[in-house]
């Protein structure tokens, strides 16, 4: 099943771009189509639609990783892939990255457009690091701290605040985004 369209999405969605939020629109009875188990047609399903929704915050379900999600006839979607759709009238075409790592922050100026290898550049530091620090780690068979950037091998130091050194200037060497490795909230 395709991706609707932005004309058909922006007939039933407002974005605003302050709060990063997204509101149902009301709908019009032409947008409901006859069924015969409810009472009143279409202008009557439309007159209950909207009086439950129309104007109410869209999109309140969080999935397992923090994210926005809603569905629209049918079919579940990302908050954040809707608002990029909506701001720039196109489907993102790789994954949307928030830039702050706040999954819940969909403000436009929080939301860029980027393949993978990029959005693994923007990465909080995982639970299970115990050094601190993305790609550093203690090598307890040699006694020193091991520095990777990717799988990338970088060096091997004596001491952690050389080895974190290295790391950050890895990064920087290699384009990771300054919010790279930032802790998670």
């Amino acid at each position: 099943m395709a991706d609707l369209s932005y004309a058909e999405i922006s007939k039933l969605l407002k974005y605003d771009a302050e709060t990063g939020k997204l509101y149902w629109l009301p709908r019009s009875a032409d947008m409901f189509p006859q069924v015969t188990a409810f009472k009143g047609g279409p202008e009557m399903r439309a007159k209950t639609w909207n009086a439950r929704y129309a104007g109410k915050e869209a999109f309140t379900a969080l999935i397992a990783k923090g994210y926005r999600q809603g569905g629209i006839l049918n079919r579940g979607y990302l908050a954040h892939r809707v608002i990029w759709l909506l701001e720039t009238g196109d489907w993102p075409t790789h994954q949307i990255d928030h830039i702050n790592g706040d999954p819940l922050d969909n403000r436009i100026c929080n939301l860029r457009d980027v393949p993978n290898s990029e959005n693994a550049k923007n990465m909080c530091v995982s639970r299970r690091n115990k050094s601190g620090v993305t790609g550093v780690c203690w090598d307890k068979s040699r006694g020193s701290w091991l520095v990777y950037v990717g799988k990338k091998y970088v060096g091997t130091y004596r001491h952690k605040d050389a080895a974190i050194e290295a790391r950050k200037l890895a990064e920087k060497d290699h384009g990771y985004h300054v919010n790279h490795g930032r802790l998670q909230e």
